[in-house]
Formats: structure tokens, C-alpha cells, sequence
């Protein structure tokens, strides 16, 4: 009976090695989600004030993304990183009215999203971003910046902003996260070592506090993929010029039917560019 219940466990103890093995191996896999391109005559024909512009990150990756220039050069310009398993366009809708007043928007699109090269990862995602900046900093020298993240454009906002003090104006986080590891901790608890065996920690909770310049906080009570503590873990962690605004009700991608759009309007027009 002993030796039938050893092996048994052996058996089980395989079968959860293998496991861990396997998700330790194709791990990117199971975490990003690209989506597949969108036709430029489609976003010409949908989008009628898009620019469709491409540039060369660092490590010469060439990407696609889009643009929607500033009423002047005193509007704001919004760089806006969009989640996992969308693309850069998703985010036209979270500012029309900004835009209406003279915003820009930059859409930035990954590595590996929107048909866009390039092998997905942390630090080929934070190369990305600085591209990006520097796109604007060299464009729109005198336009105010603000850096908008959505979850996982979250964690890549938070770090571009860390590295990159006084070249920009705001930051904005959407529903984000402390760091990949609680996220994975939280969905695969059984998962032993996550600080090991993770490879893409996007370790926020680490990188906030270097970031002084004001700060929203869009946090979803009812957060069902990252969790409403990873983002309140994140908003202690941060210094004192802050905004949080938590909505009770709102799921992860819901924030915005629950008034998040004048949250931002009024924090980018009140709180960064001092328009009353």
C-alpha cells in the first residue's frame, strides 16, 4: 500500500515538474496577446485625422503607429500605451474630448502587435517606449507631455517615466499593477518561485517612486485581471502628488463607463496643465 501511495505521489510530483516546466518555457506565450493588424486604408477611411508614421527603435526594430497632431504647440499630447490583447487604436475613444480642445494623441504599437516586428518581451516593449518619447521630444519640443498607461501599457509607462524625469509633464495609469509577479501569484498560486521564473516582472512597485511629477490613479474595484490590490499596492508606493480615484462597480476594462474620461480631462487640464 505504501509503495502504491510513493509512487503515486512520484507520479503527481512528474506530472507538476512538467507542468511548471512547460509553463517556465513558453511563458510569453501564455502572457502576451497581440492582435493582428488593422489595414491602413481602413484606419484612413475610419480615422480621418490619423497620421500613419513609422520610426526605428534602437535596436532597429521598425514600427508602425499612428498620430493625431496637437491643436498648437501649447495643447497637451497624450502618449498613450494600450493593454495586452488590443492594439495601439483602442485607445482613440478614451480622449474625444480632450482631443476636441486640441490634444494630441500618440498610439503606440509594440513589437510583435499590429503586424509590427519583432520578438515580444519586457525590455523590447521599454525600448519601444523610449522611442516613442524621443519621437516626441524631437517633433513637439514645447507641447506638455503626458504619459497615459493602461494595465500592461501601465507597466511599460511607468517605467519609461521613471527613466526619463523632466521630459515629460503627467502620468496617467489605468487600472495598473505592482508587478507581474503578484498577477502571476494570483492567477497560478501553486506556481513555486515567481520571482525566479518569471521573466517579464515589469517590477512597477520598484520604479514609482522615482516619478515626481503629478499622478492619476485609475483603480477598478471589481478588477478581474490584475486586481484591485496590485493597483492600490502600487498608489502606496508612489509619493505624495497623486490622484486616486477608485471606482466600486468597474471591472478592468469598465473604468471608463463609470466617468473615468472627465477624471482625466480634469486632472490633465487642472492638475498638469494649470488650466482652470
Amino acid at each position: 500500500m505504501k509503495k502504491i501511495l510513493f509512487k503515486s505521489l512520484i507520479g503527481i510530483l512528474s506530472v507538476y515538474v512538467i507542468l511548471i516546466a512547460l509553463m517556465f518555457t513558453f511563458q510569453r506565450s501564455m502572457m502576451y496577446f497581440p492582435q493582428a493588424q488593422i489595414p491602413d486604408a481602413d484606419i484612413k477611411e475610419t480615422f480621418k485625422r490619423m497620421e500613419i508614421i513609422q520610426l526605428k527603435t534602437e535596436d532597429n526594430i521598425e514600427l508602425k503607429f499612428y498620430m493625431e497632431p496637437p491643436a498648437n504647440d501649447k495643447t497637451p499630447i497624450i502618449l498613450a500605451f494600450h493593454g495586452n490583447g488590443s492594439l495601439a487604436l483602442s485607445m482613440y475613444i478614451k480622449f474625444l474630448k480632450l482631443k476636441s480642445e486640441g490634444a494630441g494623441v500618440l498610439y503606440p504599437e509594440y513589437r510583435g502587435y499590429g503586424g509590427n516586428a519583432g520578438a515580444i518581451n519586457e525590455d523590447g516593449l521599454y525600448k519601444d517606449a523610449d522611442a516613442y518619447l524621443s519621437y516626441l521630444k524631437t517633433k513637439y519640443p514645447n507641447n506638455p507631455i503626458i504619459i497615459y498607461g493602461q494595465s500592461l501599457g501601465a507597466g511599460v509607462a511607468v517605467d519609461v517615466a521613471s527613466r526619463h524625469i523632466g521630459q515629460y509633464n503627467g502620468l496617467v495609469l489605468e487600472t495598473p499593477f505592482d508587478s507581474v509577479v503578484t498577477v502571476v501569484g494570483k492567477t497560478y498560486p501553486l506556481v513555486p518561485f515567481k520571482s525566479i521564473l518569471v521573466r517579464d516582472k515589469y517590477l512597477s512597485i520598484e520604479k514609482i517612486g522615482l516619478i515626481s511629477v503629478p499622478k492619476l490613479f485609475l483603480i477598478a474595484g471589481k478588477d478581474d485581471v490584475v486586481g484591485a490590490e496590485s493597483g492600490r499596492r502600487l498608489v502606496a508606493a508612489a509619493d505624495n502628488n497623486k490622484k486616486i480615484v477608485e471606482f466600486p462597480e468597474a471591472t478592468h476594462m469598465t473604468v471608463y463607463q463609470f466617468g473615468a474620461e472627465k477624471e482625466v480631462q480634469s486632472f490633465i487640464q487642472n492638475t498638469v496643465i494649470g488650466v482652470k
